[in-house]
């Protein structure tokens, strides 16, 4: 008998990639063929939704309808953080065979196996699995492992959830508070990726600098990642400013290469101002202190952020202290992102709101100053030596990524996706590629 054969398509942010490579994982052990998603479709269609902000959740719906649509007879599953905190805009989408919360997704293949029993009959409404996740539980287990067929890097979840409750933000609504991975099941994933061959390993969660299982912190956990034997690196997703990230730059700094020069703090405004109405548990001061330290501590460091335009009470004057304040710190990269009213925080009803062209014109100004630190990062790494994963090779060159998330073309014969390969960086082209040999 023909094995079933079930597509993932995964919306949204670096931790639902991997929450897709542990449902991969569960597929798997039930002996369905997982498939990239083609227009032929699969016998069992599996979305991960999204919904950080108000497009992202309309995004989500228009995709399960739009499935739904393409493909009658398929299974049709939704899960992710839009089965959690827009259940009655989901509930109203014909179609939906099974609701997986983001906790429910442990759930996947028991109630995945009795909807194969029930196979060609359609439901009358969808089964939901609900979110269950005790408050006192602060760690928690997959009991699988990830599993990333069609991808040349591979994420680890090591977090999830948050207690920060910033005030436009609804993660800690859809994820729930702070718990961390448990620490063998992590060492366990972590190993069978290197076996699997992917030499660059990206931690993920909401804010991994929260990791705490039985007295490890984040520093803890990367000391012992890093004793791994193998020829890898670890690259950091989502922190937060705040001394265990300090900790984690002095290791990086001593870690020859094996944690990349890279992090993305997320500093979402320039004024203190707009912190505080944020709920961000720093100011503009702390923010700067933690840059001068990673950069004293690991030069070529890429610091890159996130911003927030147009939040509720964004004077003038305010965005302008905001805007002097990017440019002081020199990004290597940034996202920007206008105010979006997201139902169920407390910024969604929160005034004056600022008009829609004022916001635009600002982030025009913003990316002009964003391309303009990006190309004044990578001139820098000119002369230094960087590690680089070539992605796509040819006969005598190969292109990929340096440890601090540059583009770079390695002019050299044999070379081969997915090693490490050391090089001087020699220049950039107009496009901004940079150039080793």
């Amino acid at each position: 008998m023909k094995a079933l054969t079930a597509a993932i398509v995964t919306l949204g942010c670096r931790l639902n990639q991997a929450d897709s490579a542990l449902l991969t994982g569960r597929l798997r052990r039930m002996n369905i063929e997982p498939v990239p998603y083609t227009p032929a479709g699969a016998d069992i269609i599996l979305i991960n939704s999204c919904a950080v902000t108000a497009t992202a959740a309309r995004k989500s719906r228009q995709t399960v309808r739009q499935f739904r649509l393409r493909h009658p007879d398929a299974i049709l599953i939704l899960t992710g953080c839009a089965a959690d905190v827009d259940r009655t805009a989901v509930d109203a989408i014909d179609g939906i065979d099974l609701i997986l919360t983001n906790e429910g997704k442990k759930e996947l293949e028991p109630e995945l196996r009795e909807l194969l029993l029930r196979r060609g009959r359609r439901l009358q409404s969808p089964t939901v699995v609900p979110l269950r996740i005790p408050l006192e539980q602060n760690v928690f287990a997959e009991n699988v492992l990830s599993e990333f067929p069609y991808r040349s890097r591979a994420n680890l979840k090591v977090q999830e959830g948050c207690n920060n409750f910033c005030s436009y933000c609804i993660v800690p609504f859809a994820r729930g508070r702070e718990r961390s991975r448990d620490f063998q099941e992590t060492m366990d994933d972590f190993k069978r990726l290197l076996d699997a061959g992917f030499r660059e390993i990206a931690l993920t969660g909401i804010n991994i600098c929260a990791y705490s299982c039985e007295g490890r912190r984040l520093p803890d956990l990367l000391e012992k990642l890093i004793s791994v034997k193998g020829d890898f690196r670890l690259r950091l997703g989502s922190t937060e400013p705040g001394e265990i990230l300090l900790r984690v730059i002095d290791l990086m700094a001593d870690a020859n290469g094996k944690i990349c020069e890279f992090l993305h703090p997320s500093l979402q405004h320039g004024s203190d101002t707009i912190l505080k109405a944020m709920n961000r548990h720093y100011l503009t001061g702390m923010y700067r202190e933690f840059v001068d330290h990673a950069r004293k501590k690991v030069p070529h460091i890429h610091i890159g952020t996130d911003l927030i335009i147009g939040f509720p009470g964004e004077t003038d004057e305010l965005f302008e202290e905001s805007f002097a304040f990017v440019k002081s710190i020199g990004f290597s990269n940034m996202h920007l992102f206008p105010f979006s009213p997201r139902e169920g925080t407390r910024a969604a009803c929160m005034t004056p709101r600022v008009p829609g062209d004022r916001v635009e014109k600002r982030i025009v100004r913003l990316h002009k100053l964003a391309e303009e630190m990006s190309a004044a990062f990578r001139s820098s790494l000119i002369g230094s030596m960087q590690t680089v994963i070539p992605e796509e090779c040819t006969g005598d060159s190969g292109t990929g990524w340096t440890g601090s998330y540059v583009r770079t073309r390695v002019r050299r014969k044999g070379l081969h996706p997915g090693e490490l390969i050391r090089t001087v960086i020699s220049g950039m082209d107009d496009s901004g590629i940079l150039s080793g040999c």
